[in-house]
């Protein structure tokens, strides 16, 4: 997870680790899509 994180810039970050500071693994598989990437 923290490879991702830190291929995003600081806002995505801080949103991420709001919504949960413990990230479930198993998100990734969705977070890897053309559609998510493309928001970065």
């Amino acid at each position: 997870m923290n490879k991702y994180l830190q291929g995003l810039n600081e806002e995505v970050q801080a949103y991420l680790k709001i919504l949960s500071p413990a990230f479930p693994e198993w998100l990734l598989e969705y977070i890897y899509t053309p559609e998510m990437l493309r928001l970065r």
